[in-house]
């Protein structure tokens, strides 16, 4: 309406010449009616600007309908509410092969591909029996490769993947995981403890903007615990209602089975993945066989895999043979392959032919390197389950696959061939060979620090070698995988069968190694004295072998068992040795000696020696970064023992910044502990709260316990009335680390200190406390004067008033050493 009065008054003006004489005085005019059309075009113009980018807005955060998908709204809101922030760290989407979970999973991520800010999306599919590298959680935090992440002896995953969660702030980042019901093997079907517990990690701190979704057919067992994130956070995708089923019928153009579409829908249990193998069969047959006959094969209840297997039967020989040989390969592979594999069964051009068929019905895929696969999460399922044909394909793929495997590979990646081979090895039941295989495989896993990825290939070798030097390999791999996801049973176990092979095939070096590793980890789980016996056993033999390397090992775990135990003059004498001998000692390993060496004497009180070792650290750490962190913690802790708290502050903040950007969390968590005791000592708890927290998301239970008490006391001094489960949790990992230990002196402190915290506001008697220190200090002999100070200081801190004061005095005297001690 309003461009036809502007065209209008434009006609009239030429008509009557209002244009052609200004100083008629038209233009007053034209002026005027121009602001009227202008207003007249611009509001409404503006009006429906506003209200198109409002709807465009509107649709950009409403979910956008898949067209392949039917009746799966409120999975589809569910799931994009759960990957929407802030949302839960960790989602599981669970349901029956070919249910349609990743159709679900990528129509949601493309529709928040249209969201700012966009997110950043890593996407892994589970292979079975291979264990998922954990380290790739951190890459993908980190955006970086799986083989650059490192994880240093005397660390453990949790610590790196806390660090990596704590930069990642700055950009939203969702990891999808398929087919994770591989994270659980096939003879123990649960989450390991070491997967549980990252993933528990990223559910659970939420100071981060990343989340983990779990696409599985099974529900997700933890071992242990209540892990609320696999309820609380999960999207379960059902069998589609039958008239949903019957409309992808329809389009799959089997409008004959109309009849039978009840009967379909029950067999097929809803599962809309069947449809397209059901097209096959039917295209297969063209209409030689009746609806009948062609559902006559299919049992009453049919799964996905059930159907396929029968599709397979079903197909003609050369695309018969073509897809179980693809699945002998168990991996993407190129026709070359197939067609090897198939040499003298199949003629060659067949073979080619029968690819190219099967992926035009889609039953087997082609990725973007001209790679044939299955799209099934376990290939090997689906050959025959005993039988010659089972037997000569698995032969034959391993053959091919052994011979393309990459000569150099530069990660875990380039060993996806290595692992094929190994699986259709163990398939066959060609455990010889499988060995050789995990030999060529073990420097490069090692290099890179992923040994534990040979897991379940290893537990299936065990007992089936028939050698006893190469059974006590293989369990001594086993025990050191163990040990380091902290299954220490387990590793134990493995460590005992290996060390009874060692004795009876007399190999003394190797003897020697696998005593420390048995050391190490008993040592790790608080078990100090069997530690020390076999550390002891170690460094003897070591000597006499003329191992130096070995004799280093040995003398390091010895000096820490003397060290829990409270003996400073054997601790220290055992890592002088150490830097005394002339061999055996890498330079890392001489600065980690010499900061060892710093804090023990900083303990017993001797600062020049302190502060000689830690010079002598800073000297051979000289241009390593990882090297010269350990050394500012250090700093930082003297700095502190000597009543300097605003310089140890300082440095302990320089620590954490390096500690951060290396991510070593070993560091993190002490340097943290530094700036929270720092900030104590200065009377500011509340200031020292948010360091004392960070600190605890680095802590392991019964590890640490200085932090979980300073955890304690700055809540006594800030919530009073939250403070009793932190100290409850401080005296129950204090008496499980004393079970474990009787001479775990500073145990005895931290129970000492929990009891305190526990009846401080009660009238119970505190001569449990009291009996608790006097057991550290009877342990010591005094030896560690430092300490018994930081006790002292801590139990004062917990007395905020004078009634707290009085109440405590009792304890406060017993530490100062100013009560009558009872007679002995």
């Amino acid at each position: 309406m309003p461009v036809a009065v502007l065209v209008l008054f434009i006609a009239t003006g030429i008509r009557f010449t209002w244009f052609a004489d200004p100083a008629g005085g038209a233009w007053r005019w034209i002026e005027a009616a121009s602001w009227i059309v202008g207003m007249g075009v611009g509001i409404p113009s503006l009006v429906l600007l506003v209200l198109d980018r409002r709807k465009s807005a509107q649709q950009a955060t409403e979910p956008q309908r898949d067209p392949k998908m039917l009746d799966r709204d409120e999975e589809s809101k569910s799931l994009r509410a759960m990957l929407s922030e802030p949302g839960p760290g960790v989602v599981t989407v669970v349901g029956a092969a070919g249910i349609g979970k990743s159709t679900l999973v990528e129509a949601v991520l493309r529709d928040l591909d249209g969201t700012t800010p966009r997110p950043v999306v890593r996407r892994h599919t589970v292979a079975p029996d291979i264990r998922f590298d954990v380290r790739q959680l951190i890459a993908d935090i980190r955006g970086r490769d799986v083989s650059s992440i490192v994880i240093d002896e005397g660390k453990s995953p949790l610590e790196i993947l806390t660090a990596a969660l704590e930069n990642a702030t700055r950009e939203r980042i969702i990891i999808v995981i398929d087919a994770a019901q591989h994270l659980q093997p096939r003879d123990d079907p649960y989450l390991d403890l070491q997967m549980t517990e990252l993933l528990d990690k990223i559910a659970t701190d939420r100071r981060h903007r990343v989340t983990v979704v779990l696409v599985s057919t099974e529900r997700l067992k933890p071992k242990t615990g209540d892990h609320g994130w696999l309820t609380k956070s999960a999207v379960d995708v059902s069998w589609l209602p039958r008239p949903h089923f019957d409309t992808l019928l329809d389009r799959a153009g089997l409008a004959e089975l109309r009849k039978k579409r009840r009967t379909l829908h029950d067999q097929l249990q809803g599962n809309p993945g069947c449809i397209p193998l059901m097209e096959v069969r039917n295209e297969l047959y063209k209409e030689e066989i009746s609806p009948d006959e062609l559902m006559a094969p299919l049992e009453a209840k049919v799964t996905l895999h059930d159907l396929l297997q029968v599709t397979i039967d079903e197909l003609t020989w050369p695309r018969r043979k073509a897809m179980l040989a693809l699945a002998a390969c168990g991996t993407p592979v190129d026709d070359k392959t197939v067609v090897a594999v198939l040499a003298g069964v199949v003629p060659d051009f067949d073979v080619t032919a029968a690819l190219n068929d099967l992926v035009s019905i889609q039953l087997v895929r082609a990725d973007d390197t001209e790679r044939y696969y299955l799209p099934v999460a376990d290939p090997l399922a689906l050959l025959p389950r005993t039988g010659p044909e089972r037997k000569e394909l698995l032969d034959r793929a391993a053959k091919e696959l052994g011979e393309r495997r990459a000569p150099e590979p530069t990660g875990p990646g380039d060993l996806r061939l290595h692992f094929a081979q190994l699986r259709a090895l163990l398939a066959a039941k060609r455990y010889f060979v499988a060995y050789d295989v995990i030999i060529d495989m073990v420097g490069f896993l090692n290099r890179w620090n992923c040994g534990f990825m040979l897991l379940e290939q290893r537990k299936e070798l065990q007992n089936q070698l028939e050698d006893d030097r190469l059974e006590m390999v293989n369990d001594s791999a086993l025990g050191s995988i163990y040990s380091a996801m902290g299954n220490f049973l387990k590793a134990n176990t493995a460590f005992g069968r290996a060390l009874a092979y060692a004795e009876k095939v007399d190999l003394p070096v190797v003897r020697t190694g696998i005593r420390l590793d048995f050391a190490s980890t008993y040592w790790r789980d608080g078990e100090t004295e069997s530690a020390y016996n076999y550390y002891e056993l170690a460094r003897s033999d070591a000597r006499s072998q003329g191992e130096p390397g070995l004799l280093v090992r040995a003398l390091l775990g010895l000096a820490d068992c003397h060290r829990r135990w409270g003996q400073y003059d054997k601790a220290i004498r055992r890592a002088e040795a150490i830097l005394a001998m002339a061999d055996g000692v890498t330079p890392a390993r001489r600065v980690r000696v010499c900061v060892r060496l710093a804090r023990w004497y900083s303990e017993t009180g001797d600062q020049d020696a302190t502060r000689e070792r830690l010079e002598q650290a800073r000297k051979a750490a000289a241009g390593d970064r990882r090297l010269q962190v350990l050394c500012l913690d250090a700093e930082a802790a003297e700095l502190l023992a000597v009543n300097q708290p605003d310089d140890a502050k300082t440095r302990a903040t320089e620590a954490v910044k390096l500690a951060l950007e290396l991510e070593d969390p070993v560091v993190i968590l002490q340097a943290r502990t530094t700036l929270g005791m720092a900030y104590l000592s200065k009377d500011d708890p509340s200031d020292a709260a948010p360091h004392i927290e960070d600190a605890m998301r680095y802590r392991r239970p019964c590890r640490a316990l200085i932090v979980l008490a300073l955890h304690a006391v700055v809540t006594q001094r800030t919530d009073p009335a939250r403070a009793r489960r932190p100290f409850d949790q401080l005296a129950n990992q204090a008496r499980a680390r004393i079970r474990r230990d009787r001479r775990d002196f500073g145990a005895y402190d931290m129970l000492g200190l929990a009891i305190c915290g526990s009846l401080l506001d009660t009238d119970q008697s505190l001569d449990g406390a009291i009996e608790a220190f006097d057991q550290s200090r009877a342990i010591t002999r005094g030896a560690a004067p430092l300490l018994q100070d930081r006790c002292h200081f801590l139990v004062q801190k917990l007395s905020g008033d004078v009634q707290a004061r009085h109440r405590l005095a009792p304890v406060l005297d017993a530490l100062s050493g100013t009560r009558t001690r009872p007679p002995e």
